[in-house]
This record gives C-alpha cells, sequence and structure tokens, in this order.
C-alpha cells in the first residue's frame, strides 16, 4: 500500500493511455494488494516529485500482533474492499 505525503500521483486507465484519477498528499492506493494475491488491477505515475510511504504485507502483520484489537478491523476493511472492487469489475 501507498500514502503519499506529497506530491500528486495519476492513475491511468487499464490501456494506461488516460489518467483517470489525481490523488494527493494523503491519499493512498495499492491498498487491495495487503489482503489478497491478485495482480495489480491498474497503474499510478507520478506527476510531480512525490514523498511516499508504503506498508507491506509483513510490516501489516507485525503491527496486527501487536495490537490484535485493530486485526479484525483491517481485515473488515479489506473484505469490505474485496467486494466493492468485485462489484465494480464485473
Amino acid at each position: 500500500m501507498f500514502c503519499i505525503a506529497e506530491g500528486i500521483v495519476h492513475m491511468l486507465s487499464p490501456n494506461e493511455k488516460k489518467v483517470i484519477a489525481v490523488l494527493k498528499n494523503g491519499a493512498f492506493f495499492g491498498e487491495l494488494g495487503l489482503y489478497t494475491t491478485t495482480k495489480r488491477l491498474t497503474s499510478f505515475v507520478a506527476a510531480t516529485f512525490c514523498l511516499v510511504y508504503t506498508l507491506d504485507k509483513e510490516v501489516l502483520k507485525t503491527i496486527m500482533k501487536a495490537f490484535p484489537h485493530a486485526d479484525f478491523e483491517f481485515k473488515l476493511f479489506g473484505n469490505l474492499l474485496i467486494l466493492n472492487n468485485h462489484f465494480k469489475l464485473d
């Protein structure tokens, strides 16, 4: 998962020829990668210099061990993302 601290990132169409969304400070993307092994669904490209923070599955697992009460909420969030994405793609 990636979180934009500074800068502008463009979300590209599946053929990567059109900008379909503009993400700015505080926006995040790639969150489905924390919950699935599915191939990425879209591409992103920096439109300006960016400072981006990352969170990967292994780090998330470590965090969840330290804060087990948050694990349920993260799993719920992940399931909602998956369901939302599934219905958008069909």
